[in-house]
């Protein structure tokens, strides 16, 4: 009897609570404790910023080792590690009393988060998935959403309850059970349970077909590179591969996509105060942003699998430029609300294009350390950045519209560039 159900949609799941742990609950609910630590713990206005920095800087270092650290730990129990040491970040927050330990528990939640977030799930469901692996990913970043949605009540309910230390070792129990349960589900390669990728034994006629098969041997030495069957909805087979003269327009690529998902994302409240529009409506324009970031991630993925990953570029880099361009010229509550509704949902490409970027522009040898060095990037750029677009409403009267203008070049930028890849791909492709 065939199977119909393939244990790769359990570790998409465990995907999505590995991401919901490491980057939803460690990283994107921080914001909710910070106005309760300024006032328990006494720390300047300054110190809070550099708590948020030292994170994104551990990251950073941390996704530099994350090579040796993969080999060192197979990807189930590097996962497993990655968790907990965010878990950990979250103890030491509760046994705080100032600075040092507050930087202390950052520098851990942004380790957690460099070798234990985006960067093992897209190996993982790239050892899992040979079709749908984009849709894969989206459902799985949506889990980077999901703490946003009801959990910052709960933590302010606890904390004006139980007080802050004891919300802050629940939540690590929360996380670190979390932690366990996924470990319980992953496994490192279809092989271990005698599969094969969801979708790469379609050909034969059995999805769940063994991976040591005398077939599946044959099929695995004439199959072209994986990454081909993400764009043949568009007619776009290529065999991609990573050369080293590529480098010179992917490191700005990444490095601007990392600026634009993290400072341009994270001042647009400051943007709108500027220009002069009331807190509530600021307040419920981002509240909104949520459900249209979620539902790009989604559709992104479904027809990225659909109609490529090329088209899909097209389609949310422009809607990306086109929402920042809206951010910067509103006039009215409602350009407002439409300026944050459509970039939300374009800047849905900069969470899930790079793993998508990865599997078709990358042979499937070179996967692992492309997507290791586009997350690497990513962050430089976040980090870099952080503290550009207060300079420079600093100088520009209190306005934040000049860096959102500098914004809306780097994402002219990164749109174009990806798509050259992709036509150098295709015209290297035929070449050979």
């Amino acid at each position: 009897m065939k199977k119909h159900f393939h244990y790769s949609f359990f570790i998409c799941l465990a995907c999505t609570l590995t991401l919901f742990v490491c980057t939803g609950l460690a990283c994107n609910l921080f914001s909710i404790y910070m106005p309760f630590i300024l006032k328990d713990y006494g720390i300047t206005n300054t110190q809070s910023s550099s708590i948020l920095l030292i994170r994104s800087f551990s990251s950073f270092l941390a996704i530099s080792v994350s090579g040796f650290y993969y080999k060192l730990f197979n990807l189930r129990k590097g996962m497993l590690t990655a968790a907990l040491i965010s878990a950990l970040g979250f103890v030491v927050y509760s046994r705080a009393n100032g600075y040092p330990l507050m930087i202390a528990g950052s520098a851990l939640t942004g380790i957690g988060f460099g070798i234990g977030a985006t960067l093992p799930v897209s190996m993982l469901l790239n050892r899992w998935f040979f079709k749908y692996r984009n849709l894969a990913m989206s459902i799985s970043a949506v889990g980077t959403t999901l703490a946003t949605i009801g959990v910052p009540s709960l933590v302010t309910a606890s904390v004006n309850t139980l007080g802050l230390r004891s919300t802050f070792l629940m939540q690590s129990a929360v996380m670190a059970s979390i932690a366990l349960l996924c470990f319980m589900i992953i496994r490192d390669d279809p092989s271990s349970m005698s599969l094969r990728r969801f979708g790469e034994a379609e050909t034969s006629g059995d999805q769940d077909a063994p991976a040591d098969g005398n077939e599946t041997e044959g099929n695995d030495k004439k199959d072209p590179p994986e990454n081909t069957s993400r764009t043949k909805g568009f007619s776009l087979n290529f065999h991609g591969y990573v050369r080293k003269s590529d480098w010179l327009i992917l490191i700005p690529t990444l490095f601007f996509i990392g600026v634009l998902a993290n400072p341009a994302y994270n001042h647009m409240s400051v943007l709108f105060s500027g220009q002069g529009f009331d807190p509530s409506a600021i307040a419920l324009a981002l509240s909104a942003s949520g459900l249209a970031g979620t539902a790009g991630k989604l559709l992104f993925g479904w027809l990225s699998d659909k109609i490529s990953v090329f088209v899909c570029n097209f389609i949310y880099g422009m809607l990306m430029t086109a929402g920042l361009i809206l951010m910067c010229t509103a006039s009215s509550m409602s350009i407002m609300y439409l300026s944050v509704a459509v970039f939300s949902f374009g800047v849905g490409i900069t969470v899930i294009g790079p793993t998508a970027w990865a599997g078709d522009l990358s042979s499937e040898d070179q996967f692992d350390s492309v997507i290791r060095r586009f997350q690497q990037l990513y962050n430089l750029g976040s980090i870099v950045f952080t503290l550009f677009p207060g300079m420079v409403a600093d100088r520009c009267g209190g306005s934040y519209v000049p860096a959102y203008v500098v914004f809306i070049i780097f994402s002219f930028f990164a749109v174009a560039a990806i798509q050259y890849m992709y036509v150098l791909n295709i015209k290297r492709d035929r070449r050979d």
